[in-house]
């Protein structure tokens, strides 16, 4: 599972994950619009209520489903756990993205509800995002949701996951984790594309913060090593899954497009 415990704070908010003979930066977070003071944990159980009703009405859902029936593997998805990543505050001052956030967030948990009902497995519930208020964690614990406002992605976590990845800001080695990861499902937007763009480019600050060197230190010639890394990673992630676009939502098509669903394909042995 998950390891949701900070393992150290910097100087200018970052969150350190201990890896190796380091620790590293993972992603960032733009600055965000403050916590909105008149919402409270009940107006967001009432939002939440709202807004699963909508979704649980919709053509996307019912065809969503579909999509897991007809992919699910012969011994079913076998998922013990699943995390959201980058759902946005449901809390701050920004009433669209509010909105979208949790709209976005009762799609995550209705689909592992359907998973878990289909399965003996217990599947466990983490949320991260680093912009959910105390009002955030409050509303997501009292759903029995572990939750983590670290700008980290954990390294422990198990390949029986699903992921949600909902449009995240993530640099290399975020990206790198996620496939390193190998989640049986993953719903997202960012990781391919990104992986794609480090696998031609990495600026001289990308370079710095993965390998950890120091501003006062010369940067050695590691931007196409890294690059070829990202490269396989990426041809690997996806020889090895199949994708669907995640199916139009009409009542805001703008809430899930872009996310598609990726999950793992088994490859036929060849015969020799």
């Amino acid at each position: 599972m998950p390891d949701l415990k900070a393992q150290g704070d910097t100087a200018d908010g970052w969150v350190s994950v201990k890896r190796g003979k380091g620790s590293r930066q993972l992603c960032s977070t733009p600055r965000q619009p403050l916590p909105d003071r008149h919402i409270t944990v009940q107006t967001l159980e009432a939002k939440y209520d709202r807004d699963m009703q909508t979704w649980k009405q919709s053509a996307c859902r019912k065809e969503l489903r579909q999509i897991l029936d007809k992919k699910q593997p012969d011994e079913g998805w076998q998922i013990k756990e699943a995390v959201c990543f980058a759902s946005g505050s449901f809390s701050r001052d920004n009433w669209e993205a509010q909105r979208r956030s949790m709209l976005q967030f009762v799609a995550f948990i209705d689909t592992a509800q359907y998973i878990e009902a289909g399965s003996s497995d217990t599947i466990g519930l983490f949320a991260q995002e680093p912009m959910y208020t105390p009002v955030d964690v409050e509303f997501l614990s009292g759903m029995g949701i572990k939750v983590s406002t670290l700008r980290a992605v954990r390294y422990n976590m198990e390949s029986e996951s699903m992921m949600f990845e909902l449009f995240m800001d993530m640099n290399l080695d975020a990206a790198l984790n996620m496939v390193t990861i190998g989640p049986k499902l993953f719903i997202g937007a960012a990781l391919t594309s990104r992986l794609a763009q480090f696998s031609k480019h990495l600026t001289d600050a990308e370079i710095r913060e993965y390998l950890q060197i120091p501003a006062e230190m010369a940067t050695p010639p590691q931007s196409d090593k890294l690059c070829r890394v990202a490269s396989r990673l990426k041809d690997d992630f996806e020889v090895q899954r199949l994708f669907y676009k995640f199916p139009r939502f009409d009542e805001d098509p703008k809430v899930f497009e872009g996310l598609n669903i990726y999950w793992k394909e088994p490859r036929e042995l060849e015969e020799g």
